[in-house]
């Protein structure tokens, strides 16, 4: 489904800042990133990075970018794990009902296992959602992840900037200018999100 892998495209965007906090390649610090499996554990990790090399102000501007990703990061596993379904009296609707929601129908049989019942799903559980919807989720998770590739261009060419070899290549106008743009589209990107 498009909205999941718009939601994954953000989670490998957040893990290139990995790279280019470390300052290695941007496959290394990907593979690195994807390697833990918690969502908790990845963001220690950047956490730990973020706050070991960046400045108070690109510090800050990382918690921005984590706030607005959190409600499309929270979607990806109820999206990916729940149950999807369609209905003859919404036809233009996708119908979805949360993982969650099997758990309160697991009983133990005599032999000692739990299992789910099959159950009729109640009713108030079931959330609607029309493509239109799911299309806003999406564009906002690729937002979210241009957001993320922005700010790890912003440390990449901010890394360059403190570099007397290329300042004397490309030219301390052209990194500062580099840089304004970086943080023009990220704001425009913040904008987009409200």
């Amino acid at each position: 489904m498009e909205t999941i892998a718009s939601i994954s495209l953000a989670e490998n965007a957040r893990g290139l800042i990995l790279s280019a906090m470390l300052g290695t390649e941007s496959h290394i610090g990907l593979s690195t990133y994807l390697s833990i499996q918690t969502a908790s554990t990845q963001k220690a990790l950047l956490q730990a990075a973020a706050l070991s090399c960046l400045t108070d102000e690109l510090l800050e501007l990382l918690r921005r970018i984590d706030k607005s990703a959190k409600s499309i990061f929270d979607l990806r596993n109820d999206f990916a794990h729940g149950l999807w379904g369609d209905s003859e009296e919404l036809p233009d609707a996708i119908l979805w009902l949360s993982a969650r929601h099997f758990l309160d129908h697991v009983v133990e049989i005599d032999d000692g296992r739990k299992h789910v019942l099959p159950m009729l799903h109640d009713r108030k559980k079931i959330l609607v959602y029309t493509l239109t919807e799911l299309g806003k989720i999406s564009l906002r998770a690729k937002s979210v992840a241009s957001l993320y590739r922005l700010f790890s261009m912003l440390l990449d060419v901010g890394k360059k900037e403190a570099n007397e070899h290329t300042n004397a290549f490309l030219g301390y106008d052209f990194n500062k200018k580099m840089i304004e743009s970086i943080n023009s589209e990220i704001e425009a990107a913040f904008q987009s999100l409200t």
